[in-house]
């Protein structure tokens, strides 16, 4: 009869890093300016996640990468409507 190993019935724990990183990407393209930030909220904690069960940190940082450029990105197209408004208000005058 051969040695039988103890083996654990126990599941290996996993954060779930990837899950909210992969949300953290939707909000931040799907939603306007709040979605962005709560994609960076979201990224910066599956990035923690990650790094506390020691998984890549590969997925998170891309989302954290996505929800930044999307912040920029609506930061500029505000900056750009309030800029057209003001001309478009001057030009009304003339």
């Amino acid at each position: 009869m051969g040695k039988q190993e103890n083996v654990s019935a126990q599941p290996v724990q996993r954060s779930n890093a990837q899950t909210l990183s992969i949300i953290a990407i939707v909000i931040s393209v799907l939603c306007f300016l709040a979605g962005p930030i709560v994609g960076i909220i979201l990224s910066l904690k599956a990035r923690k996640k990650a790094a506390a069960f020691g998984e890549p940190a590969r997925l998170p940082q891309i989302a954290l990468i996505v929800s930044v450029v999307f912040v920029a990105l609506h930061v500029i197209g505000i900056i750009f409507s309030v800029i057209s408004s003001l001309l478009a208000v001057q030009g009304v005058g003339h």
